[in-house]
């Protein structure tokens, strides 16, 4: 176990992504209340994802949907190891085992899910359900324009 304060503390996700995009180093400190000494000696344990997340963050989006469905399809099939009655279709050491990398892996999403809004934020991508809403409040204000309203709206038909 580390003996790292920073490692352990809930906002680490945030801390290590704002030591990435090189925020100075003293602010961090004095807003998470930590000493400099303590920060600077976490700097070196900072995640690949944060430094990922300012240099590839499309490539990052990429490899959390994949390492997300995997975890997935892992927790599903250890789950359907267990019979009804609560036994296991095989040895329950290696039904724990799989169990618990399942787990490992949800939990390193749920982590990530910080890291994964700021990626998608830093990748230009706008989620179908907010740029649907964009759309709707766009239009609703172009209502008075009717040309400016039509143009717009044949731009969004043909982006497909």
């Amino acid at each position: 176990m580390s003996s790292c304060s920073i490692c352990g503390h809930p906002d680490r996700t945030h801390i290590d992504m704002r030591i990435a995009a090189g925020d100075n180093l003293t602010l961090i400190a004095n807003f998470y209340e930590f000493s400099l000494n303590v920060l600077e000696r976490h700097s070196t344990h900072i995640r690949d994802v944060a430094v990922r997340v300012q240099t590839e963050p499309t490539g990052l989006l990429l490899d959390l949907e994949r390492a997300e469905q995997q975890a997935w399809a892992l927790l599903k099939f250890a789950d359907g190891l267990m019979k009804e009655d609560g036994s296991y279709a095989m040895k329950p050491d290696p039904y724990l085992k799989l169990r618990a990398l399942a787990e490992i892996r949800a939990y390193k999403m749920d982590t990530l899910k910080a890291a994964k809004e700021l990626a998608i934020f830093k990748a230009g991508v706008v989620p179908a359900e907010k740029f649907r809403e964009l759309a709707a409040i766009v239009m609703k204000a172009l209502e008075p324009w009717p040309e400016a309203l039509r143009a717009v709206k044949e731009a969004i038909e043909e982006m497909g």
